[in-house]
């Protein structure tokens, strides 16, 4: 193998390399010049604290009256709610969830397990 032969070879694995290198988005040459600073994030931002943001997951209406009335049965400051100050249907509840929330809350909970208890398939 002859020198110049040897020298072109080099010369090109080099020029591969500082290619390879370049074109990488995340090369070694950027990670050693960024050691030991924070890394770049993109900023997160919270969405209830943008204007017009609604609450959507408030108990029904009638809890929240109820609630009302035990503060202020209890002299507690003064409520000032602002719309909405209740939760409202937003159509994804089927009628079966619907009755299911309602034996829930007349303590039955356990009803609900019991139908799905009664559904269940043994795998074959």
């Amino acid at each position: 193998m002859s020198r110049p032969f040897a020298y072109r070879r080099a010369l090109k694995a080099a020029v591969l390399i500082a290619a390879a290198a370049s074109l990488g988005a995340c090369n070694a040459l950027t990670r050693a010049s960024e050691a030991g600073s924070a890394p770049r994030q993109s900023p997160i931002t919270n969405p209830t604290q943008q204007p017009g943001y609604t609450p959507v997951s408030l108990p029904r209406k009638e809890f929240m009256e109820r609630s009302k009335a035990i503060w202020e049965e209890l002299g507690l400051p003064e409520l000032k709610p602002r719309m909405p100050w209740y939760g409202y249907s937003l159509g994804d509840w089927t009628r079966q969830d619907e009755e299911e929330a309602e034996v829930a809350l007349k303590g039955d909970h356990f009803v609900t397990g019991e139908k799905a208890k009664a559904k269940r398939v043994k795998p074959s």
